[in-house]
């Protein structure tokens, strides 16, 4: 089995996104997002990532094949950047 996760996000880390540099910078109070801000981030929340892996692991069907594991609401970097900033 193949298992590709999006950008796991949840309890533990940072909702800056800090480790994807290519996405957006952090500056003070400001988040600088690169582009246009229209490219859907391919978020997958950390539960689920783990039971796709689960299953993945468990599931006879599985086996011999390639899964994307993204939740099924994709935000753009620009509403994402909109929510963080609603939240904080």
């Amino acid at each position: 089995v193949v298992a590709r996760p999006g950008l796991v996000f949840g309890p533990g880390i940072s909702p800056y996104l800090e480790h994807l540099p290519h996405l957006g910078s952090l500056r003070g109070n400001r988040y600088t997002v690169f582009g246009d801000g229209e490219v859907p981030l391919q978020l997958t929340y950390v539960e689920n990532t783990v039971d796709a892996l689960w299953r993945c692991a468990t599931v006879p069907e599985a086996a011999g094949r390639t899964f994307t594991v993204v939740d099924d609401a994709l935000p753009t970097q620009r509403e994402f950047v909109a929510e963080l900033a609603r939240l904080t």
